[in-house]
């Protein structure tokens, strides 16, 4: 969980203009506030036929409008679909190496998060 949350904080500020990089924590904030919203309040009311019984259909159901499964798969396309986005988004910018900024691969940025780990 803290590394996904050193990524995440790593790509909203190389996503984000320098003048907005004060935004990447609202932003993130923001954006597990809306998740778990939809994830559990708007998850629950979509699969709920005692929801949609009793405000939007005329005549009951045993069903809810969308099942686990169904509600998965939807955001499962979602997010790929946006990432794929933003992928091509943060392709158009400037990368960091020719800026002038080290260029990390993997192995050297465990690499030298681990030498950092070993330091007393």
């Amino acid at each position: 969980m803290a590394t996904q949350d050193i990524a995440v904080d790593g790509w909203g500020v190389s996503m984000l203009s320098k003048e907005k990089n004060g935004l990447v924590s609202t932003c993130q904030s923001v954006g597990g506030n809306i998740g778990y919203f939809l994830s559990y309040t708007i998850f629950l009311a979509l699969q709920s036929p005692d929801f949609w019984n009793t405000y939007f259909r005329s005549e009951p159901s045993d069903k809810g409008v969308l099942s686990l499964s169904g509600y998965l798969k939807f955001w499962g396309v979602f997010f790929i679909i946006i990432s794929l986005l933003l992928l091509r988004k943060s392709e158009n910018r400037v990368s960091s190496s020719e800026v002038g900024e080290q260029h990390l691969t993997l192995t050297s940025a465990y690499s030298n998060l681990w030498k950092i780990a070993k330091t007393p």
